[in-house]
Parts: C-alpha cells; sequence; structure tokens
C-alpha cells in the first residue's frame, strides 16, 4: 500500500519501495521505483534477468521468447495484455553482470523507452533494486491517457519482482 511521504515522493509501506516523478513528467515521463530486498543482488539481478519466466509472475505479460542472447545482451519480445488490449514489444537488455540491466524498446507502441534495473549489494540486508524509466508514447494522444497507469504498472513491477525474490529466493 502505497502512502504519502511528501509531495513527489512516496513510500511502500509493505516492500521499502519509493516512488518520484520529475518535474518534467509532461515532456517526458520518468519513472523511478526503488526497494530493499533482503537476498543478494547476484540472485535477484538473475531473476530481472530471467525475461522468458515473466509470464510466470507479471500479470500483465502472456508470452515471452528470446530473439537472441549473449553474455552482455539479450533481445526479447514480450507480449502484453492489458484491460482488453494487446501489444508486443520487443526490447534490447544490455547486460552489466550481476549490477545493471539497461533496457531499450526496439519495437513497439513507444516513440522513445529506456531503462535501467540497478542493484545494489547491501552486505547481510540483501540489496537494493532500483528501476528507473523514461518514455514517450508513439501517439501523444494516447500517452495523455497511458500515462498514469504506466505508473501503476512501474508501481507493481517492482512489487512484483519483489514478491518473486520472496518466493524463489526465499
Amino acid at each position: 500500500m502505497w502512502r504519502s511521504a511528501s509531495s513527489h515522493r512516496w513510500a511502500c509501506s509493505s516492500c521499502s519501495a519509493t516512488r518520484s516523478t520529475s518535474p518534467s513528467a509532461e515532456a517526458v515521463p520518468h519513472i523511478e521505483r526503488s526497494a530493499l530486498i533482503p537476498f543478494p543482488a547476484a540472485d535477484v539481478y538473475a531473476l530481472v534477468n530471467d525475461v522468458e519466466r515473466y509470464p510466470a509472475f507479471l500479470p500483465w505479460c502472456s508470452a515471452t521468447e528470446i530473439l537472441s542472447k549473449s553474455e552482455t545482451e539479450v533481445v526479447a519480445r514480450i507480449d502484453i495484455a492489458v484491460r482488453g488490449r494487446r501489444e508486443t514489444l520487443v526490447t534490447r537488455n544490455r547486460l552489466t553482470p550481476t549490477t545493471a540491466i539497461d533496457l531499450e524498446i526496439i519495437e513497439g507502441p513507444f516513440r522513445r523507452f529506456e531503462g535501467r534495473w540497478l542493484l545494489t549489494p547491501l552486505g547481510d540486508a540483501g540489496c537494493r533494486v532500483d528501476l528507473g524509466v523514461s518514455f514517450e508514447l508513439a501517439n501523444r494522444l494516447v500517452g495523455a491517457f497511458a500515462s498514469p497507469f504506466l505508473h501503476h504498472i512501474a508501481d507493481r513491477i517492482v512489487d512484483a519482482f519483489a514478491a518473486r525474490a520472496r518466493d524463489v529466493l526465499g
């Protein structure tokens, strides 16, 4: 459950997550979320990088397919279904093993989409997981209506990965 901590910062009482929005969110929305997860960063990184398993725990993800994979990059197709609407995204994920995954949408309903998962080890406390995303939808009118929903998805995705870590690693 989200509770307000200040005008632009939110704290998640169930997952130690934060939410912030940039002042220029109307131009190119930027979303940031973070969570403290009581598991090693390398293990959580492996869960985030396991695109094939997304349909098992991300409710809006109906299918995935790895199009190419190397030690430093994964290109994947992700089918999403939200409120009766279906979209297919193709992402290029640049990998920095155990610490970061940089995301870029190369095909889909976005004019621009860039994101970054950053995993910071915290010793025995586990790790801090940060997700930052900047996006612009190809259709600005749709973007005006979709932006709040994308913020909601960002909230849910960090929660979903925290729950996945508890289920798989706990």
